[in-house]
C-alpha cells in the first residue's frame, strides 16, 4: 500500500474554488487573501501528484476530491473517541502543546503573519455576524459575545495570544480604506474576543487533527499536510524545539527527520496555468490538466521517491533518507534540471506503529520556473486574486 496524504479541509476548499471557477468567495475577498489561495493550490497539487491516495478532513472537500480525482480519493474514517474539547482539560498531555503553539504566534515571520492575516479576513467575512450577534454592545464579560459560529470561550488560553499577533491581525482586518463594514461597526471588545477565540479554536483543531491522525485514522501510512497557517507553527516550533545546526546566516538547517524533497511545484503548475490564459473557465482547464497527469501517472518516479523517503524516515533511518534525497538531486542536475529548493512543512507518522507524530518538512523543487513565475501565471489566470 502506498502513501496517503491527509489535507486540512480548508486547503482543499481553497484549491476547489480556483479549480471550479467558483468566484463567489475569491471575488468577495479579492487580493486580501491571494497568498492563501496560491499556497493551497500549490499544496494540493504536490499532494495530488506525489501520493498514492489523498484524504481530507471535512465532508464537502472530501466529496469534491472523490468526484474529480476518484482514483486518488481515500475516505478518512476514525476509530478515536477523542473530541476537541477533551484537549482543553488542564493537565492533560495536550494542554501544554496547545499553550506552546499559541505562544509561537509571537515568533512568526512577516510572510507567515501574512497567511494568518488572510485566514482571519476570511473568518471575519464568514463567521462574525449571525442572527443573534451582539457584537456592537459593550459587554462587561467578553465571554458573553455571540458570533455566527460559537467558538468555545477559554479565557486562560485566549490570554496567551500574543499582543504582537493581535496587532498585526487588526491592521490587516481594518485597513485605512475598505474592509468588512460589520467588523468596523463592532465594539473593540467583541473584535478582540473574536480574534482570540478564533485563533485558539484554529490551533485546538490543529492539535486534535494531530492526535486523531496519529492514533485514529484507519490508514496504514500517512503524511498529514496541514493548512499553511498551521504549517507555520511546525516551522517555527521545529527551530524552537530542536538543536539544529545553523547556516552562516544563522538560519537553522532543516532536520532530515522532517525534510522531504519532491519535484512538483512550481514546475508543474506554471506551464499548466500558462495554457489556461485567456480561457473562459481557466480553473476547469487547470483541473483537466491535473486529471490527465493523475490518469497517466506522469509523476510516478517522484511519487515512488516520496514513498520511499517517508518509509525510511518512519523507520528512523534518517541518514538513508537523506542519502536517497541527495542521489535524487544529483540525478536532477545530471538531467540539467536546476536544483533550487524552498522549504515547507508537514507531519509524518505511521498510524499502526507510532503514538506520536514526528515533525518533517517538504522541500518543493523549483526548476525552470520559480515561485515568482507561478505568482505571475496565477495573476494572469486568476486576476481577481490580485485586484
Amino acid at each position: 500500500m502506498g502513501l496517503t496524504f491527509v489535507f486540512d479541509g480548508i486547503t482543499v476548499d481553497c484549491a476547489r474554488e480556483l479549480l471550479t471557477d467558483d468566484h463567489s468567495a475569491p471575488h468577495q475577498i479579492g487580493n486580501r487573501c491571494c497568498y492563501s489561495y496560491l499556497t493551497s493550490l500549490a499544496d494540493f497539487t504536490v499532494g495530488l501528484l506525489s501520493c498514492s491516495k489523498l484524504a481530507t478532513t471535512g465532508t464537502t472537500p472530501g466529496q469534491w476530491v472523490k468526484d474529480n480525482f476518484e482514483k486518488k480519493f481515500e475516505a478518512v474514517e476514525t476509530k478515536s473517541d477523542l473530541k476537541p474539547k477533551d484537549l482543553l482539560v488542564e493537565g492533560s498531555p495536550y494542554w501544554q502543546e496547545i499553550q506552546e503553539d499559541i505562544r509561537l504566534l509571537d515568533k512568526l515571520s512577516e510572510g507567515q503573519y501574512r497567511l494568518w492575516q488572510e485566514h482571519m479576513i476570511r473568518e471575519i467575512d464568514n463567521l462574525l455576524l449571525g442572527p443573534n450577534s451582539n457584537i456592537r454592545e459593550d459587554l462587561a464579560n467578553p465571554a458573553d459575545y455571540i458570533f455566527k459560529v460559537e467558538f468555545t470561550s477559554h479565557p486562560k488560553l485566549q490570554a496567551l495570544v500574543p499582543e504582537s499577533y493581535l496587532t498585526k491581525i487588526y491592521t490587516a482586518v481594518f485597513p485605512e480604506s475598505g474592509g468588512n463594514a460589520e467588523a468596523k461597526a463592532a465594539h473593540p471588545k467583541a473584535i478582540r474576543e473574536f480574534f482570540t477565540r478564533n485563533v485558539v479554536a484554529h490551533i485546538l483543531i490543529f492539535c486534535w487533527y494531530r492526535y486523531v491522525s496519529t492514533c485514529g485514522f484507519l490508514l496504514s501510512k500517512c503524511l498529514r499536510w496541514p493548512h499553511c497557517t498551521r504549517a507555520s507553527l511546525i516551522e517555527v516550533g521545529a527551530s524552537e524545539k530542536w538543536s539544529l545546526p545553523k547556516t552562516e546566516k544563522g538560519v537553522p538547517e532543516p532536520h532530515s527527520i522532517w525534510m522531504l524533497r519532491t519535484i512538483v511545484m512550481p514546475n508543474v503548475l506554471t506551464p499548466i496555468l500558462q495554457k489556461a490564459r485567456g480561457e473562459h473557465e481557466p480553473g476547469r482547464v487547470v483541473r483537466n490538466e491535473l486529471q490527465d497527469l493523475v490518469a497517466c501517472d506522469r509523476y510516478k518516479t517522484e511519487r515512488e521517491l516520496v514513498e520511499e523517503v517517508v518509509s525510511l524516515l518512519g523507520r528512523g533511518k534518517d541518514r538513508a533518507a537523506r542519502d536517497k534525497m541527495a542521489q535524487f538531486v544529483v540525478k536532477c542536475n545530471q538531467e540539467r534540471t536546476p536544483a533550487k529548493f524552498s522549504i515547507g512543512y508537514a507531519d509524518i507518522f505511521k498510524t499502526e506503529f507510532e503514538t506520536g507524530s514526528k515533525k518533517m518538512g517538504h522541500v518543493l523543487k523549483q526548476g525552470g520556473w520559480n515561485w515568482q513565475d507561478y505568482e505571475k501565471a496565477c495573476a494572469e489566470v486568476f486576476p481577481y486574486l490580485f485586484q
